[in-house]
């Protein structure tokens, strides 16, 4: 009986630590135009980078996702995409978080400890009611 619960709490915990690294350790961020100022702010802070994961949704009403390879004052490059930064209304950047990425080690790390200790604790007792065979040598 022991066996099976442990191999269940076994099973949940293997289905955690596949499904959490899912989720990723990137946050989106919404930028902020500020009185409808968002290209100047863009420029002037230098908001966006290359490598960053847009969402950017312009005056026109168009909306974008898209991993920028280029950006200059003018012109935020992606795959197949070119938008002028003036005609950016919203933006969204996805970018790395630290904070995200070390909870996320913490919990699987804990995970895996708890894992280990269910089973060594679940072997323990099946052993301890006389369920093993003896060591043979062999």
């Amino acid at each position: 009986m022991l066996k099976v619960a442990a191999i269940r709490s076994l099973c949940w915990l293997l289905s955690l630590l596949i499904i959490l690294p899912l989720n990723g350790c990137t946050t989106l961020q919404p930028v902020e135009g500020g009185n409808n100022n968002l290209p100047a702010r863009i420029r002037a802070q230098k908001l966006i980078r290359e490598g960053d994961r847009v969402e950017i949704r312009t005056v026109q009403d168009e909306a974008y996702t898209f991993k920028v390879t280029e950006v200059d004052d003018e012109l935020v490059r992606g795959d197949a995409v070119t938008v002028r930064i003036d005609d950016i209304a919203e933006l969204r950047l996805r970018r790395f978080n630290a904070q995200r990425t070390a909870g996320l080690v913490v919990v699987i790390v804990g995970l895996v400890v708890m894992a280990a200790i269910a089973i060594n604790d679940s072997a323990n007792n099946i052993c301890s009611g006389g369920g093993c065979a003896p060591d043979t040598g062999l």
